[in-house]
């Protein structure tokens, strides 16, 4: 039976959990803008990169009392389609993978109407801790569209108990607001498809040079794990590096012949050995987003941010701040 991640959170003393899949990044609490025209448990909206953004006070929704908010309290985005909505919680917890024999149905509540969408639809269980799980889609349902916030102080600022906190909150607030400036909505990043370990990889066709079959490597004496050997690459000395140790994956032995992918990184020419070079597709900016926090992706670190090819997740690798981390010393005249 497939397993679904969901993303444990607490809110008070209750731990709730929701589809990772659908959580697109997790912040700190930022300044809130109010909303003069708007359901009560919608507390306001923040400016996520160009993107409003309402904001819900997940306690007030599910019927509990206001409770002052705090600085280290999380704001969880959710997003289907074009619809975001950002979710107040006390602390981020955990990922699990919960099966569906794990979970137990949640009753009807009697003064529930039955095609209203519900929010907790199951109870599941790790140890001694119960979770109730929300249904993401009814909680993007009281997102609200059209609406212009009004100027008036934020509601954010009222638990803040000095000036110096009421500054953090606008500091992230502005922080938020910023859109990324490498790259502008209407370009298209030009990838190649790669394997690694049963992962897929995006790299970007301007730093690969050629991808080649190697019958041997030669193996480099008293070098660390990542440099694999070198090869003669029609007369040059290549160093090949393994990079799956960076990016949390397990390292195999290459085959024989190996599959190398040639990369220029600034002065620095390398092969990188791969299992399989699997498409090359061209990836419009807008389809890029932010490293879901809520998912296990592997080398998050070294993401520029993670696309969806054949229905899975693709992280988009940024080769160049990989190859030159402090820690890896690549001598390719080695």
């Amino acid at each position: 039976m497939p397993e679904i991640p969901y993303l444990i959170f607490r809110l008070h003393e209750t731990f709730y959990g929701v589809e990772a899949t659908a959580v697109q990044e997790i912040l700190w609490l930022p300044e809130l803008t109010p909303l003069t025209q708007a359901p009560g448990h919608i507390v306001g909206t923040m400016n996520l990169r160009g993107r409003t953004v309402p904001v819900m006070d997940l306690g007030l929704r599910l019927g509990q009392p206001r409770q002052r908010y705090q600085l280290t309290d999380n704001v969880i985005v959710l997003a289907q389609g074009e619809q975001r909505l950002g979710v107040i919680v006390t602390t981020v917890y955990d990922v699990l993978s919960l099966t569906e024999t794990a979970m137990e149905e949640v009753p009807l509540h009697q003064e529930q109407q039955p095609d209203t969408p519900r929010i907790v639809t199951a109870l599941a269980h790790d140890g001694e801790k119960t979770f109730l799980l929300l249904n993401h889609q009814a909680l993007l349902h009281d997102s609200l569209t059209d609406t212009s916030p009004e100027a008036l102080p934020s509601p954010a600022c009222a638990f803040a108990v000095s000036e110096e906190e009421r500054e953090v909150l606008r500091e992230r607030a502005r922080q938020l607001r910023q859109a990324p400036e490498s790259r502008q909505e209407s370009d298209t990043l030009s990838l190649a498809v790669i394997r690694l370990h049963e992962e897929h990889f995006g790299v970007e066709l301007d730093v690969i040079q050629e991808f080649v079959r190697c019958p041997q490597i030669t193996p480099i004496p008293c070098c660390p794990p990542y440099i694999v050997g070198d090869m003669n690459l029609r007369g040059n000395i290549l160093t090949i590096v393994d990079i799956r140790m960076a990016l949390h994956l397990p390292l195999t032995p290459p085959r024989s012949p190996a599959e190398i992918m040639v990369v220029q990184v600034a002065d620095l020419q390398v092969g990188v050995l791969i299992d399989a070079v699997c498409d090359v597709i061209s990836l419009p900016s807008p389809d890029m987003h932010p490293v879901p926090v809520a998912v296990q992706v592997p080398g998050p670190e070294y993401l520029q941010g993670t696309a969806v090819y054949n229905g899975k997740i693709l992280g988009v690798l940024d080769l160049p701040k990989l190859l030159t981390r402090e820690d890896w010393i690549i001598n390719e005249e080695a």
